[in-house]
């Protein structure tokens, strides 16, 4: 709450307010950066209502195409049709990430980086780099080299894989399959010391239930069946014959960008139970573009901070995960502040 005798002038009290990113004295220091802050010598003061009235956001986080969290592929080889997918049987092909100055991406692995993918053929031709890679079991003990390939049918715009196992059967692990998710993750080796020293330190890769490559594939079920060869589908089969996703790829990084404001505590309410939503921009842009986004209809935030100070904004994706953008990329912003009550 204002001071009661503090001098509320023009200056103090502006109708528009641009957020710049480029602006913040932090984003030297990072590289990348998924929010940013103004800061403000002049308090904005006594705001009633506040509403974003128009967004700019480069449509061009790290990953471009599918975010770090979703770059492990999982399927079940299973030895007879009726064995229960248990984690002995669970199996990997990876990518890595694109920010990872990694030796495994280069001979004698060749594991290949999550780049911008402009069509599913691009998204398989990677896939398939990966499957004949030599991922190192100490890093990734789930990796069968050559065990599965991936195609994509022009004809029905759908992405298969194939096992090559003899006598196997094959199937997609549910993208929200407890299994998975709670088996150690595959490691990747993290990025140069300073100097160029060895890449010795090793991270696991991102967690987010709900999300895998396999959903991105278009394998839409969440849980892998007990008995998936039960299932009046082709969802599992045997080797040398393709599984077919019940859905299509999805090469939509995020289909919207959430802002959220430090600015706006309790004016707004997620379905995932999200505090200081400012607006959810849509992705109108293709991969690479520039998102522009303008408020059609009045929408005002009526919870406002009284005294502002400084305004920090940070981005997140679909999955509520930092929407992560390189620092060439610059995000503009434009918010109106009212100050009445009327």
């Amino acid at each position: 709450m204002s001071h009661p005798n503090m001098y509320k002038s023009r200056v103090n009290q502006p109708d528009r307010v641009f957020l710049n990113s480029s602006d913040d004295p932090a984003m030297a220091n990072n590289g990348t950066f998924s929010g940013f802050q103004a800061n403000y010598a002049t308090p904005i003061l006594g705001v009633k209502r506040t509403q974003l009235l128009r967004a700019t956001i480069p449509n061009a986080p790290i990953g471009i195409s599918i975010p770090v969290y979703s770059l492990v592929f999982w399927y079940y080889k299973l030895p007879t049709a009726t064995t229960m997918p248990t984690l002995a049987y669970l199996h990997n092909v990876r990518l890595l990430p694109q920010d990872c100055a990694s030796p495994l991406a280069v001979a004698p692995y060749n594991i290949p980086t999550i780049q911008y993918l402009p069509n599913p053929t691009a998204l398989v031709a990677l896939l398939n780099t990966s499957c004949a890679s030599a991922d190192p079991a100490t890093l990734n003990p789930y990796f069968i080299q050559n065990d599965i390939l991936f195609a994509f049918n022009t004809t029905t715009n759908q992405i298969t894989f194939t096992g090559a196992g003899v006598g196997s059967f094959y199937c997609p692990a549910g993208y929200n399959d407890p299994i998975w998710q709670n088996a150690p993750q595959p490691l990747f080796t993290g990025p140069a010391w300073p100097g160029g020293a060895s890449l010795v330190a090793t991270f696991p890769y991102q967690v987010v239930p709900g999300y895998t490559m396999a959903l991105r594939c278009g394998y839409g079920l969440p849980t892998t069946p007990t008995n998936p060869f039960a299932l009046l589908t082709n969802y599992a089969i045997r080797y040398a014959n393709p599984v077919y996703p019940n859905s299509f790829p999805n090469l939509v990084y995020s289909q919207c960008v959430y802002l959220y404001a430090n600015i706006i505590a309790g004016s707004s309410l997620g379905s995932a139970n999200q505090h200081n939503l400012l607006a959810v921009v849509p992705s109108n842009a293709p991969a690479l573009g520039v998102i522009n986004y303008t408020v059609l209809m009045s929408n005002w935030l009526m919870k406002v901070a009284a005294e502002i100070y400084e305004i920090s904004i940070t981005m997140f994706d679909d999955a509520n995960q930092p929407f992560i953008l390189p620092d060439n990329a610059q995000v503009n912003l434009e918010l109106a502040f009212y100050y009445r009550d009327d």
